[in-house]
């Protein structure tokens, strides 16, 4: 993803919030129109969603090689890798092609032609108003290269990971305890990290019920009351038998009957849901809706949806983030 952002000036899951955009990311496919048209579908390869289909790291080489922007053989600077990796790597016979890392500005600055003229340093230069614009022409090509060098570095980098592996799992002794090469000190055990905090919420009114007399009403979250279709920041509408949630607002749909602040926060980090039927919330089945800010709750039940009439009766308890 981050080759393609560098090459489209756009995330290619889009914005938003982490929830939605990690849900597209699982489930929708990738934005590729704003990347040139050379890189596509490589780049599209690269984000396919069943690791099968992905290139392999000698692929995206070759495929970095093969582009007219890189050339077959393009020059990199040393020092780039940690100094205990690149000993490693030099221990056993270098990178595969002599792939290496950064390109020197030799690789990307056009130099001028042999016996070109060119202008002294004076006061006798073109009207600014006169030279043609270049940084235009320039930004595409350099961000295609710098696409390219990502994905020549992760094949590198998944190469150079896979060779440890496999020299780790060759130097084994015969009793089959794994043998640590003395050049290389031992890898501390990791500290076990304290999961992160959770936001605390305070109840900001609770069992507010509301009920929409037909689907031009909509209830307010924000100032928990029924108002006029569309004009609410922060709604519920209600349309064609479902809720239907503001773009940018996140909901959780409880398993049981319970549902408290943190319960939703959690639930729409690993469950978020973007429709909100009348059947599937029967018998006053409780789901929250976060606030764009993620700063408010509302925990919501559906009392009652009369469909001859268009009328909506829900109990709804808001709460607020605390500090």
């Amino acid at each position: 993803m981050l080759a393609a952002y560098v090459a489209g000036g756009a995330l290619p899951f889009g914005g938003g919030p982490e929830s939605a955009a990690l849900y597209r990311v699982v489930h929708e496919e990738p934005d590729l129109s704003r990347l040139p048209p050379d890189l596509r579908d490589l780049l599209g390869r690269c984000l396919a969603k069943h690791p099968g289909d992905r290139p392999a790291p000698n692929e995206l080489i070759d495929a970095v090689r093969a582009h007219p922007a890189v050339g077959a053989h393009p020059e990199f600077t040393d020092g780039w890798l940690p100094r205990g990796v690149s000993s490693e790597i030099g221990a056993h016979g270098g990178l595969p092609g002599h792939i290496h890392a950064q390109p020197t500005l030799a690789a990307v600055t056009p130099t001028a032609p042999a016996g070109a003229h060119q202008a002294p340093d004076s006061g006798d230069r073109a009207d600014p108003a006169t030279r043609p614009a270049r940084r235009s022409r320039r930004r595409r090509p350099v961000a295609v290269l710098a696409a390219l060098l990502l994905l020549a570095l992760g094949g590198t980098a998944y190469y150079v990971l896979d060779h440890r592996k496999g020299a780790a799992n060759d130097s084994s002794d015969s009793s089959g305890r794994p043998h640590t090469p003395s050049s290389l000190p031992p890898t501390p055990s990791p500290r076990p990290s304290s999961p992160p905090s959770e936001p605390a919420y305070v109840p900001d009114y609770s069992d507010a019920e509301l009920t929409a007399p037909d689907p031009d009403y909509e209830f307010d979250l924000s100032a928990r009351k029924v108002v006029p279709a569309e004009t609410a920041d922060w709604y519920l509408e209600v349309a064609d038998g479902e809720f239907v949630l503001p773009e940018d607002s996140d909901a959780f749909v409880a398993a049981g009957y319970v549902l408290s602040p943190a319960d939703c926060v959690r639930g729409i980090e690993t469950e978020p849901v973007t429709m909100l039927p009348f059947d599937e919330l029967a018998d006053e089945r409780p789901f929250c809706v976060r606030s764009p800010d993620e700063k408010s709750i509302v925990i919501v039940r559906l009392v009652e949806a009369v469909a001859s009439e268009g009328a909506v009766t829900v109990v709804m308890s808001g709460h607020r983030e605390s500090g």
